[in-house]
């Protein structure tokens, strides 16, 4: 019941976002009409904006959503806007590129562009907020079941869960904490990785403690791993991390109840005791390696329950 505070917290941030978004949008329409934009290019802007696909994009690497990224910005400067580096991250995030900058030029002419693009990058974070706050409630909502779940073990009820659906959507939940730091978070996904046949609310809860735990190790700036692979008739997933590492002296008991390596007020010591019985539940294991600058959380999950 405690991880309820996560996808709460991040839907409260999400509508106070969406609250100044809006506002920015409304703002960027008032002064495309000041500036005389002619009816037929707003409704050129409001075209190129609506056409585009509701599906998110699949996340870029840090790498490449870099170089995306100074490539939107220079074109930008090209066109004479400066301090544009909010707007080449909402048009990079959005799973655009630079020739979405001309798309919106060719609309409203280089006269409008600078209003043209406040009011397209707020409708594009209006689109990808609204998504984590969908995330979110949706997730309010799983684990109020789960809590139930907790209740009545025995009769969870199973079906045929998608490992990698589960990871991306507590990423989400989280991203308000990842957000706030120069964290990366790199993927390596099996993408034949079978359906496990599992409780899902449980094991998003699995992965909610595992992916918060890596973030508060690594910090303000580090690297988060998330992987998965098929091993025979079990399906592996690791979550790893290139923070400070857990002492050998507390390794042993990382998986008590009430032991935490967090500070007073920090943590309950309920998360990675919580994991391990989801894990074991499931007829799985939870293995840990650590050591300065890199850690690791290892699950084990059978594909097919016990009969």
């Amino acid at each position: 019941a405690h991880e309820l505070n996560n996808p709460a917290s991040a839907a409260a941030r999400s509508a106070a976002v969406l609250r100044d978004l809006d506002e920015s949008r409304w703002n960027a329409l008032d002064a495309l009409l000041a500036g005389g934009v002619p009816p037929a290019a707003l409704g050129g802007l409001v075209s190129v904006v609506s056409g585009l696909p509701d599906a998110r994009p699949p996340a870029l690497g840090a790498l490449e959503a870099a170089d995306r990224e100074s490539e939107i910005l220079d074109r930008l400067e090209q066109a004479g806007l400066t301090d544009s580096s909010e707007t080449a991250y909402a048009i990079c995030e959005a799973g655009l590129d630079a020739a979405f900058v001309d798309r919106i030029e060719e609309a409203v002419g280089r006269e409008h562009l600078e209003s043209a693009l406040g009011f397209t990058t707020a409708c594009l974070g209006s689109r990808s907020v609204l998504e984590e706050l969908r995330t979110a409630t949706d997730r309010i909502a799983e684990l109020v079941g789960a809590v139930k779940q907790y209740s009545y073990l025995d009769q969870a009820p199973r079906q045929e869960v998608d490992i990698h659906e589960g990871i991306e959507s507590t990423v989400t939940v989280l991203s308000h904490k990842l957000r706030e730091t120069d964290i990366s978070v790199e993927r390596s996904f099996d993408p034949d990785l079978p359906r496990v046949d599992a409780s899902g609310g449980e094991l998003n809860q699995l992965w909610t403690n595992l992916v918060d735990n890596a973030i508060d190790a690594v910090g303000s700036r580090g690297t988060i791993w998330l992987r998965t692979r098929r091993q025979g008739a079990y399906v592996i997933v690791e979550i790893a991390d290139d923070g400070p590492g857990i002492p050998e002296e507390q390794q042993s008991r990382i998986f008590d109840p009430f032991f935490t390596t967090k500070e007073i007020g920090q943590g309950t010591g309920l998360g990675l005791y919580l994991s391990q019985r989801i894990v074991l539940q499931h007829r799985g294991e939870l293995f840990l390696k650590s050591e300065p600058g890199e850690t690791c959380f290892q699950v084990r999950l059978p594909v097919r329950a016990a009969e």
